[in-house]
């Protein structure tokens, strides 16, 4: 793969899907053991508590679905940190109320080729999906923004895969303070 097919695709040089590594979720008020404390502000997070910032509780990542999106309204319902492994653990941040746009790929198989932290424009590839006749179908965005988050629908069968993706200006990006 050349350098300008990993520019395309928001691959830094050190990162190829070979070595991907799940993102984390955190969500604002969430309950759990591991968490993060972030600094709007100075744009970082932390990973120990820090006094005066706001804790972003570890969640499995399936449950952004229940506890992060409003998929009827199309906003972010709980303010969410999605720490991103391919972006050197850079933190990708939603405020509550964010309005966002859903994208759908559904189908026998889904394969991914734009992944969280992605900007995208309306024609940028977001998915391959084989259909139940075994024709593959392109996936297009149809929108603007950054892949903020892609949820996975259990409840259909196969399941469904939603693009969360916000305008640029509503992404709040977070370094690792440590």
């Amino acid at each position: 793969m050349g350098d300008s097919e990993r520019e395309r695709r928001g691959w830094s040089e050190e990162y190829s899907p070979e070595d991907y590594r799940f993102p984390e979720l955190y969500i604002e008020g969430y309950v759990s053991e591991r968490a993060i404390w972030v600094d709007e502000e100075g744009g970082k997070y932390y990973r120990r508590p820090v006094e005066g910032l706001k804790r972003y509780g570890l969640a499995v990542y399936e449950h952004a679905i229940k506890e992060a999106i409003d998929l009827v309204g199309s906003r972010v319902s709980r303010g969410f940190v999605v720490i991103i492994p391919w972006k050197g653990m850079r933190g990708l941040m939603l405020k509550e109320g964010t309005r966002v746009k859903l994208v759908e790929a559904a189908g026998v198989q889904v394969s991914h080729y734009s992944l969280e932290g992605t900007r995208v424009g309306e024609r940028t590839v977001l998915s391959y999906v084989l259909t139940g006749k075994g024709e593959t179908r392109t996936l297009r965005a149809g929108v603007e923004g950054v892949v903020a988050i892609i949820l996975t629908d259990h409840n259909r069968q196969p399941p469904a895969y939603i693009y969360v993706i916000a305008d640029e200006h509503d992404v709040i990006w977070l370094e690792p303070a440590e």
